[in-house]
C-alpha cells in the first residue's frame, strides 16, 4: 500500500467516525427512549476528537494525492471512464442488439390512468401544466410502435404493465384488459420482435403505497399473474420493478415525485426496503410457475460527482454532499446488490439497515444510465448542479458523459449476471441552436453521444463483459412524468397540439446502423 493509500484509508476512516456520531438512531421508529439518550450521549462525546482528526486528515489526504498520485491500477472500464479515447466516425453498426423502451402511463396519458398516483398529479397540478393535448396512445394505437420499430429495424420492444389496468382493484383482475396484452405480445411476436416487460414503472394504483409493506404480497401475487398470461405469447424477459432509487429519492427525499415528500432519507430508505422484499417474493412466485423466465429490475446508476478539485473549502464539502446523494441513488444499492445487506447513513437525516439473509435473487439486471451530475457549492450561487467547460447539458442538467457508462458497467457486472441497458437516452435540448425550436438543428449532438455509447458497450464486451441488449429511450415522445412536454427524448418527434408523428434526424442515423448490423449479425461481430 502506497502513502497515498494510506492517507487516503485514514481520512476516509475519520469521516466514517464523525458521521456515526451525527447519525440518528438504527431504524429510530423502533428504537426505545432508553436507547436513544445512551446513544446520542456517547456521539456527543465521540463527536470533537473525530470533528478534528477529519479537519486535519480530509484535506491533507487531497494535499498528498496531488503530490503522490496512486499506484493502483484502475481497470480498463474505470480508465477509460476516467480518461477517454473517442475515436470518431469509426462505429458504423451497433456492437450489441438494439432496442426501445417506455412506460405506458408516459404515452398513454392521464387520461387513460385516472386512478392512479401519475393520474392525481397531472388532475392536482391541471392549472400550472395547462393543456396536456393529445398522446400517442399506445394502448389505442399501437401500430403507432410496431411499425416504427419495423421501419428502424429494430428487434426488442420493452414495454410496462399499468397495474391500474390490469388489476384495478386489490385481488380483482380484469380479464378483458389483460388479454389487450395479451394482444399486444403476440403482435410484436408476429412481427419478429421480443418484448421485455416492466411490471412497475412509477405509476402505481391509486390503492398501492410502496412504503407499506402490507403490499408485498399483493405486488408478488400481480407479477405472477401477469407474467404467466403473458408467457403464452412468447415473454421470457421481466423486469419487476423501475429504477427503484429513483421512485425512492424523487418522492422522499426532492418531493418531486408522489407522495412529494422532502429530505425524508428514512422514508426512502423503508421504501427501498419494500421494494426488494417485494422483487424478492415475485421473483418466487413467478419462477413456481416458470422457472425460465427470466426475472430482474432495472436500476439507473446515478453518481454526483464534485466540480472543485483541490478548493481546500469546497471540494471537501463538495465530496461528503456528493457521497451521501450518490448512496441513496446507487451506493447503498450497489453494496445491497453486492452482499443482500442495505445500509443508508445521513447524519441527522437517516440511519437505516435491513439484512436480507441472502443475495437479491435475479436472473439479470438492467443499467439505465444518463448521466453523474457534477456538484458545484460557492459562494457565489448559480446552479448547484454544473458542468465541466465544453461540456454539452441538456434543459434538465444531464450533462453528456457517456464515459461514465464504462464505470457503471463495470460496477455492475461485480454482480456476476447478465446486463441490459435497458434505458439510454437523451433529450433534444443537448441539440439546441435555435432557442425558439429546438427540433431546427439536425440532432448532432444526440448522434455523437450515442456513437460514443457505442464505443463504450463495444469496450466492455472486447473486456469480457457480458452486456446484450441497449434499450434507447425512447422511441417517440411522451410525458415525462413531472416536466410533462418540457423534455423530449423521443427519435420520432410527437406533435401533442396535432398528433403528428415525424422522424428527427437520429432515426436516419439509427435506420443505417441497423442496416449494417443486419448484413453482419452481432454474432459475426463478437
Amino acid at each position: 500500500m502506497d502513502i497515498t493509500d494510506s492517507f487516503d484509508r485514514l481520512a476516509n476512516w475519520s469521516v466514517g467516525h464523525l458521521e456515526d456520531c451525527l447519525l440518528p438512531v438504527e431504524n429510530t421508529q423502533q428504537a426505545s427512549t432508553a436507547k436513544k439518550v445512551a446513544t446520542y450521549a456517547l456521539q456527543a462525546f465521540s463527536f470533537f476528537p473525530f470533528l478534528l482528526l477529519t479537519a486535519i486528515t480530509y484535506p491533507l489526504s487531497a494535499a498528498i494525492v496531488r503530490v503522490f498520485p496512486s499506484k493502483k491500477k484502475d481497470t480498463p472500464l474505470v480508465d477509460f471512464a476516467k480518461h477517454p479515447r473517442w475515436q470518431d466516425d469509426t462505429i458504423q453498426r451497433p456492437p450489441i442488439d438494439i432496442g426501445f423502451a417506455n412506460a405506458d402511463f408516459q404515452v398513454n396519458g392521464p387520461k387513460e390512468h385516472p386512478k392512479t398516483n401519475w393520474g392525481k398529479h397531472y388532475s392536482d397540478h391541471a392549472k400550472e401544466i395547462q393543456d396536456l393535448g393529445k398522446y400517442p396512445d399506445m394502448w389505442n394505437h399501437p401500430e403507432r410502435v410496431i411499425d416504427r420499430l419495423n421501419e428502424l429495424g429494430v428487434k426488442s420492444f420493452r414495454f410496462s404493465i399499468s397495474r391500474d389496468k390490469v388489476e384495478p382493484k386489490p385481488g380483482k383482475f380484469s380479464t378483458t384488459n389483460i388479454q389487450h396484452y395479451i394482444k399486444f405480445c403476440r403482435k410484436l411476436q408476429e412481427n419478429g420482435i421480443e418484448p421485455m416487460v416492466t411490471l412497475d414503472h412509477f405509476s402505481t394504483p391509486d390503492y398501492f403505497d410502496w412504503s407499506n409493506k402490507d403490499n408485498i404480497e399483493g405486488f408478488a401475487t400481480y407479477a405472477a399473474r401477469i407474467t404467466s398470461a403473458l408467457y403464452k405469447e412468447g415473454l421470457r424477459k421481466v423486469v419487476t420493478i423501475n429504477e427503484p432509487c429513483v421512485v425512492a429519492f424523487q418522492g422522499h427525499v426532492m418531493g418531486d415525485f408522489p407522495p412529494y415528500k422532502k429530505g425524508d432519507f428514512h422514508g426512502a430508505a423503508k421504501v427501498l426496503e419494500n421494494m426488494m422484499r417485494a422483487h424478492k417474493r415475485a421473483y418466487e412466485e413467478i419462477k413456481k410457475l416458470h422457472p425460465d423466465m427470466e426475472v430482474g429490475f432495472s436500476h439507473n446508476i446515478i453518481r454526483f460527482r464534485h466540480f472543485h478539485k483541490h478548493n481546500p473549502l469546497w471540494t471537501p464539502i463538495e465530496k461528503m454532499v456528493a457521497h451521501y446523494l450518490t448512496d441513496i441513488n446507487h451506493g447503498a444499492m450497489l453494496h445491497f446488490l453486492q452482499t443482500g445487506k442495505f445500509s443508508l447513513k445521513v447524519p441527522f437525516k437517516a440511519n437505516y439497515s435491513f439484512d436480507l439473509g441472502e443475495k437479491l435473487p435475479l436472473d439479470s439486471i438492467g443499467l439505465q444510465f444518463y448521466t453523474d451530475p457534477l456538484l458545484k457549492i460557492s459562494f457565489s450561487g448559480g446552479e448547484s448542479v454544473t458542468r465541466e467547460p465544453g461540456e454539452k447539458v441538456s434543459d434538465y442538467q444531464y450533462r453528456s458523459y457517456p464515459q461514465g457508462l464504462a464505470s457503471a458497467i463495470e460496477e455492475l457486472s461485480t454482480l456476476g449476471v447478465p446486463i441490459d441497458l435497458t434505458e439510454i437516452g437523451a433529450d433534444i435540448s443537448f441539440n439546441i441552436g435555435n432557442p425558439d425550436d429546438p427540433d431546427a438543428p439536425d440532432d448532432k449532438a444526440r448522434i455523437r453521444l450515442f456513437d460514443r455509447v457505442f464505443q463504450v458497450v463495444q469496450k466492455a464486451i472486447e473486456e469480457g463483459k457480458n452486456v446484450r441488449k441497449l434499450y434507447f429511450w425512447t422511441l417517440m415522445d411522451n410525458l415525462e412524468w413531472h416536466k410533462a412536454w418540457q423534455m423530449r427524448f423521443g427519435f420520432y418527434r410527437f406533435d401533442s397540439k396535432t398528433g403528428v408523428i415525424t422522424a428527427r434526424p437520429v432515426v436516419d442515423w439509427l435506420k443505417k446502423q441497423m442496416a449494417n448490423a443486419a448484413a453482419q449479425p452481432c454474432s459475426a461481430r463478437a
